[in-house]
């Protein structure tokens, strides 16, 4: 299995200085093809300012392959026959962005 390709693009959210959540998201779509996607936070910043606590998260929130639509909460997902890849980002009193890479592999056909 070698990799063939690699997208790769950031989400990010922000609430400013409310002390509400908020949300990104980052969707990729190709050609049916077999992909790994995961997503690394690289910044988040607290609003310590208000007195509460914050927080984030970055997941897999969904893709399509030759089964349909899959709506996940996952760290990665590998997919055959896969046609689009979403990310997602949440935010809770703060600002944060994440990486988010797709890699394409050459599975040979047996």
């Amino acid at each position: 299995m070698q990799i063939i390709g690699i997208s790769a693009g950031s989400v990010s959210a922000t609430t400013g200085n409310a002390v509400v959540g908020a949300t990104g998201s980052l969707t990729y779509t190709f050609l049916p093809g077999t992909i790994w996607g995961h997503a690394a936070l690289q910044t988040f910043l607290l609003n310590t300012g208000n007195g509460t606590d914050g927080g984030t998260d970055v997941y897999v929130g969904q893709y399509i392959d030759a089964d349909g639509v899959h709506n996940v909460r996952n760290i990665g997902q590998f997919a055959a026959k896969c046609t689009s890849i979403t990310y997602n980002i949440g935010v809770g009193i703060g600002a944060a962005s994440a990486l988010c890479i797709t890699e394409f592999y050459d599975i040979p056909q047996w």
